[in-house]
């Protein structure tokens, strides 16, 4: 039976020597922070980084490339576009401002033609050099993915397109949505869904040094519309992702980011939103804003509002800042601790 080595699988794949004792550089920051574990498991522990390998890692690493260079090919699309629908829809419908369109690369819009053969060949070769059992398997189930994705952008060629990533900007799923409708579909090769936006921005120095902010709300146009608002003003952006709805958000992405955060969760003001809220305290204490006006969410606050730009930004930041903490629930807290000493 074959046996899996992480220190060959490196070398062979990277060059990359891992001494028995000590780090080695890491393929993907160049830092000397790389260790192994075990002959099974490799990790960067450069905190800008945490990238690892293992007999899976080919597979996830793939599909993570796969959905990457679609979600390239679709900014760039969205970038070269003077008019036609979906611009229009972003910049004049939902008021997205225009710099995010540059800055923003896990927004685009489908092209025409998408030739992700690259891709596929790419990927299957990593599995194969993976050195998982079945790794034949594997890479043919990968080719039927990209194949079925090349399928889906050439019948969705004109809609919006989000990226979805893990806390290090690995993309794990695209969402699709057709302008000016409600009509949405999601391409999701792995078990997590991903977060939206979680890398794209850097910080305004304001908030990058309070208490480590980050605020989470359920839509993709909740943080296009809160970000244009900072670039209408000439400010830098703000630490904000979305969790791409209410029903099953992907909380194990979120903890990914690590400790030391201060959660913010802007709920939308509906049956959904506090929903959203309660799923959430059951896993993570956190600070929770609800939209004061009914059936509103933060897109439609900052949009409500005819003050201008400075004004409704205050307003948001007072809401923010008057937001009351949610504790976790002790019942999730006594599961958790009965999960480990099972």
């Amino acid at each position: 039976m074959e046996t899996f080595s992480i220190r060959a699988h490196l070398e062979r794949r990277f060059g990359t020597k891992v001494p028995r004792a000590g780090h080695a550089e890491c393929p993907k920051c160049q830092h000397k922070t790389l260790a192994v574990k075990g002959d099974a498991l490799a990790k960067c522990f450069h905190p800008a980084c945490g990238w690892f390998a293992n007999g899976n890692a080919g597979r996830r690493q793939a599909h993570s490339g796969l959905l990457g260079d679609a979600m390239c090919a679709m900014h760039a699309h969205l970038r070269g576009l003077h008019d036609g629908p979906a611009r229009d829809y972003l910049l004049k419908e939902r008021k997205v401002h225009d710099r995010l369109l540059e800055d923003c690369p896990v927004l685009g819009v489908v092209p025409p033609t998408v030739d992700l053969r690259p891709a596929i060949a790419g990927g299957e070769r990593a599995i194969l050099e993976g050195a998982a059992k079945d790794r034949r398997e594997r890479a043919e189930a990968f080719r039927k993915i990209g194949e079925d994705l090349e399928g889906r952008l050439r019948r969705l060629a004109g809609h919006l397109a989000f990226g979805y990533s893990d806390a290090h900007g690995n993309l794990l799923s695209l969402k699709f949505r057709e302008p000016y409708t409600k009509r949405i579909e999601t391409f999701k090769p792995g078990a997590l869904a991903g977060v939206f936006n979680p890398t794209m921005f850097l910080p305004e120095q304001e908030l990058r040094d309070w208490r480590r902010f980050l605020l989470l709300v359920e839509g993709e146009f909740n943080v296009l519309t809160l970000q244009s608002l900072h670039a209408e003003l000439g400010q830098g952006y703000v630490n904000a992702i979305a969790l791409g709805g209410s029903s099953a958000p992907d909380l194990q992405t979120l903890k990914g980011f690590g400790k030391g955060w201060d959660w913010y969760l802007w709920g939308d003001s509906d049956e959904a939103g506090r929903a959203l809220a309660t799923h959430m305290q059951e896993q993570a204490t956190f600070h929770y804003v609800e939209s004061p006006f009914s059936g509103d969410d933060l897109d439609g606050y900052i949009r409500g509002q005819d003050r201008g730009s400075k004004a409704a930004l205050e307003s948001v930041r007072k809401r923010i800042g008057e937001a009351k903490p949610r504790y976790r629930t002790v019942e999730s807290i006594r599961e958790a601790i009965g999960a480990i000493r099972d």
